[in-house]
């Protein structure tokens, strides 16, 4: 017991160690891309460019004052630019003050300030210390300062520290735009996943309705039926049932597997494809007790591998729902190609006695089309049920 105390307490330090130490790591690297260049300028620039060995004087509150400070706010500036700047301004004209007779040293930090803001895009505040730096040099030639800065010099530092301070940020734009552009497609490539799995689970429980409704058609019709021999008949087209349904299912499967390949035209004609289907369906429905007139249109004579799937699965489900829902009445199921709105469209349209909720749609049907971009609609008016659903033949 006292073992695993101690394991879960240097744990709980480890963490806490390594939390803290991650913390510090991000404060110092900072959160732009344009901060880690700038940071490792400011420590060269602030241990070289500013050094004790090139002091004017060798006077000790000279020393103090250049030094110390100096490196300090050139240090402080990419973690706080405006403070930093601002404090440079004052220094800067204490230090004509104090020493009047000496190259400033601040002069620098207030146009690296200005520069780390104007990289951060803080176009104001960069402003206002460029216009600062402009005016305390000004103000040395005001004074006659032999050492004061020249304008020309002045304004050769602030346009170089500025192409390049756009520059950085125009590179983190392109940085951010482009890391933007890739979440995005990874976010979209996972809502299409999303889709897929969806439709592979829209698909898979169709086929699997469709097999047990046949099926239970079939033994609901075997059970009631004298004859021997029909009877055997009946059990085979229930076994044919049950392996149409496996090889259905095994299907789905492969073309989840293979679904990123480029799937080939059918050679078959998609009217004769359509009527076959419909007969095949129609023929099971018959097995187990529910006769379905089946009757095909005009229909173009190719469609895409995937507008192919999807009227498979609607032919299934139309079909399953009157061998589930249909009452005695005639059963029938037309497929046919109209005009909408001048764009041509693939309509499937069932009717069947039974009854039905108004205005309800069949969950599965309403889904496919859609996706496809059609309707789905399903009216029930004495005892006859009507479904029809239509969505566009692509060009």
């Amino acid at each position: 017991m006292p073992q695993r105390v101690f394991h879960r307490i240097s744990a709980a330090l480890a963490s806490s160690g390594s939390s803290r130490l991650d913390r510090l790591v991000r404060v110092v690297i900072g959160p732009r891309l344009v901060d880690p260049p700038i940071r490792v300028f400011a420590l060269i620039y602030a241990f070289s460019g500013i050094s004790p060995l090139r002091a004017e004087t060798d006077e000790v509150w000279y020393l103090l004052f250049i030094y110390p400070l100096a490196v300090g706010v050139i240090l402080l500036t990419p973690f706080a630019a405006g403070i930093s700047g601002l404090l440079a301004t004052g220094l800067f004209i204490v230090f004509i003050a104090v020493y009047p007779d000496y190259i400033n040293p601040f002069l620098a930090p207030i146009m690296f300030a200005a520069a780390v803001l104007l990289a951060k895009l803080r176009w104001r505040l960069s402003l206002v210390l460029t216009g600062a730096a402009f005016l305390v040099v000004a103000l040395e030639h005001r004074l006659e300062i032999l050492v004061a800065t020249p304008f020309s010099l002045l304004l050769y530092t602030w346009s170089t520290g500025s192409a390049l301070a756009l520059t950085g940020a125009y590179l983190e734009w392109r940085v951010n735009r482009e890391t933007a552009r890739k979440i995005e497609a990874a976010r979209e490539h996972e809502r299409e996943v999303q889709r897929i799995r969806f439709g592979l689970m829209n698909d898979t429980h169709d086929t699997v309705e469709h097999s047990l409704a046949l099926q239970s058609g079939i033994i609901r019709a075997a059970a009631h039926e004298p004859d021997d021999q029909e009877r055997t008949r009946m059990l085979g087209e229930l076994a044919l049932v049950n392996r149409d349904a496996q090889q259905q299912l095994r299907q789905l499967l492969l073309r989840l597997a293979e679904h990123d390949e480029e799937q080939p035209r059918s050679e078959v004609r998609f009217e004769t494809e359509v009527a076959r289907i419909a007969n095949s369906l129609a023929a099971a429905a018959e097995t187990g007790g529910t006769r379905v007139r089946v009757r095909v249109g005009d229909l173009p004579d190719a469609v895409p591998p995937e507008m192919m799937e999807d009227v498979r699965f609607v032919l299934r489900e139309l079909i399953t729902n009157m061998v589930k829902h249909a009452g005695d009445g005639p059963c029938e199921l037309n497929v046919t190609r109209s005009a909408e709105n001048g764009q041509a469209t693939l309509s499937f349209e069932t009717t069947n006695s039974g009854t039905a909720d108004v205005g309800l749609t069949p969950r599965s049907l309403g889904y496919r089309a859609e996706t496809r971009g059609g309707t789905c609609r399903m009216v029930a008016e004495n005892g006859v049920v009507h479904v029809r659903l239509s969505f566009p033949i692509p060009d």
